[in-house]
């Protein structure tokens, strides 16, 4: 019988082989080719995840230089391979016509390991495990998961900021994200939250665990270190153009100093990393300076009887499965074909034309910054505040969304106040009686902001459906994205100043009785 090294060195020889394995990746990439290059241009354009340019390139590098290690593993095909080749098929057409590109991309990588094990088994995925999984860090989060983690981090590094920039006497008041200095007012956003060198950090550490060190529990702490040392490297950046720009005033805080702090803050994480591996190992010099590529040794007890030998009937049955492959994956793409058919945009009226006055209201244009609807990624919008005969007043915002299949997801107010300097007081969900018998369930979320406080009513009306949960509203949109062919949402977004929790709540109330039966109009059921 012959070892693994000597079938896969044979099946190699043949003739045959390099064309096996140019056509599976080359169907493989005209499968994922829109997926990928949607994926390549984020990279592009989101300095949040450039570092994904890197995670193919190193994961290449492993593979190459695990070659030895899995070409000397007997091959064991396993028919659970071509399940998971299925179930990522599965994915990528619930991904891409549901609007998740998370789950679209995620796919690929079930694929890969589903070949791997169809074809070579799972000894060899054991081997190729870490390399597959690692891919995984060159998908940008969700955005419904990465807006929740990263408001937590913005108010933190808000806070740090705020007490370090009071300790050095430097005049600063906090207003949610927003830090106001007296001749300037910096906003903690993403890039100062530490989410972004969060990113890359991980990778970097993830990846420097596994060729450094071989004790698993060390490879976790260093991955875990990466949020507290970039939350902390990344608020000592912002106390840094804090100070800089109270004495040198506003071009400090958009220059050069700024873009050139990014990078010094990522050394300095990157070394504070290093020192916490010494730490670790005991300040062992020899051991740290010196790693070793130390991964699972899967070769013993590999050599002997194999799946394969290289009997014609061998042959055949590898040349079968690679065939099989082949067939799954033109069938693929013949399906993807078959249902990337166009969007559906019913018909309405523009939000411009949303009835004023509303009975006894009389409402007065507000606009909305431009960089805040341009990052907000609507297609129409109206924002209003309408005003009684009282002078109570009540802000009304519709943002519209045509389409969310292009990766445009709508902010949830809990993320988009804080950016405007608004901190949560108090949130909550209550049911209101509307005129028709209908309850609409909205969320009730009081804001502050200085001597400010506002009381919120918001919900999403979607398809016909009114949705308070982000999370329930992500699993109608893939619902109704497979079987209507429709993604357009709307968020609808009232406001008034807090005068009491009774009266607050019952004018919100009373205004969203007003304006509930002309949505129809402005918002496609």
């Amino acid at each position: 019988m012959s070892t693994g090294a000597e079938i896969w060195t044979a099946a190699k020889r043949r003739p045959l082989w390099e064309w096996w394995v140019a056509l599976l990746g080359m169907l493989a990439l005209v499968l994922y080719s829109q997926v990928l290059r949607d994926l390549v241009v984020q990279w592009w354009n989101e300095p949040d995840y450039s570092h994904g340019f890197l995670v193919p390139i190193f994961v290449g590098y492993l593979v190459w230089s695990s070659r030895d290690r899995w070409r000397a593993i007997a091959p064991q095909p396993s028919n659970v391979g071509l399940l998971l080749v299925a179930l990522a098929v599965f994915l990528l057409v619930a991904g891409t016509l549901g609007a998740e590109l998370f789950t679209s991309r995620v796919s690929l990588i079930l694929l890969l390991a589903g070949g791997v094990l169809f074809l070579a088994g799972k000894q060899v995925l054991r081997v190729l495990a870490f390399p597959l999984c690692f891919l995984l860090l060159m998908v940008p989060l969700p955005g419904l998961i990465y807006n929740q983690v990263t408001l937590p981090l913005q108010l933190l590094a808000s806070r740090f900021a705020a007490f370090s920039l009071t300790l050095l006497q430097v005049p600063v008041l906090r207003q949610g994200n927003l830090l106001v200095l007296p001749n300037y007012t910096l906003e903690v956003v993403d890039a100062c939250s530490g989410i972004r060198s969060l990113m890359a950090l991980a990778a970097l550490a993830i990846g420097y665990g596994y060729l450094a060190e071989s004790r698993v529990w060390i490879r976790v702490a260093l991955a875990t270190l990466m949020l507290p040392i970039s939350v902390l490297s990344n608020g000592l950046r912002i106390v840094g153009t804090g100070v800089l720009t109270y004495v040198s005033g506003k071009p400090v805080a958009e220059g050069f100093f700024h873009f050139f702090s990014g990078w010094l803050i990522f050394l300095t994480a990157t070394a504070m990393m290093i020192a916490c591996h010494w730490a670790l190992r005991g300040f062992n010099w020899e051991e740290v300076t010196s790693p070793k590529l130390k991964v699972e040794e899967l070769l013993e007890g590999q050599k002997g009887s194999s799946l394969f030998d290289l009997r014609p009937s061998t042959t055949r049955l590898l040349r079968a499965r690679v065939w099989i492959t082949a067939a799954f994956l033109a069938g693929a793409i013949v399906l993807m074909h078959a249902v990337s058919r166009g969007e559906r945009v019913p018909l309405r009226q523009p939000l411009a034309e949303f009835p004023n006055p509303l009975g006894e209201w009389t409402g007065r244009e507000w606009p909305v910054e431009p960089r805040l609807l341009a990052a907000s990624g609507v297609d129409d919008a109206l924002s209003r505040v309408y005003t009684d005969r009282q002078g109570n007043e009540v802000g009304l915002y519709i943002g519209y969304y045509r389409s969310q299949r292009n990766g445009d997801v709508i902010h949830s107010p809990k993320n988009c106040l804080p950016a405007t300097g608004w901190e949560a007081l108090r949130a909550t969900r209550i049911t209101l009686s509307l005129p028709d018998g209908q309850r609409l369930v909205v969320n009730d979320y009081t804001v502050a902001r200085g001597f400010e406080r506002d009381r919120v009513f918001y919900w999403y009306q979607a398809r016909g459906r009114t949705i308070a949960s982000e999370y329930w509203g992500k699993v109608w949109l893939v619902a109704d994205a497979i079987t209507r062919d429709r993604t357009d949402c709307a968020l609808i977004r009232l406001t008034t100043a807090e005068t009491g929790e009774a009266e607050s709540r019952a004018r919100l109330s009373e205004f969203v009785r007003l304006i509930y039966p002309r949505l129809s109009e402005f918002v496609p059921d």
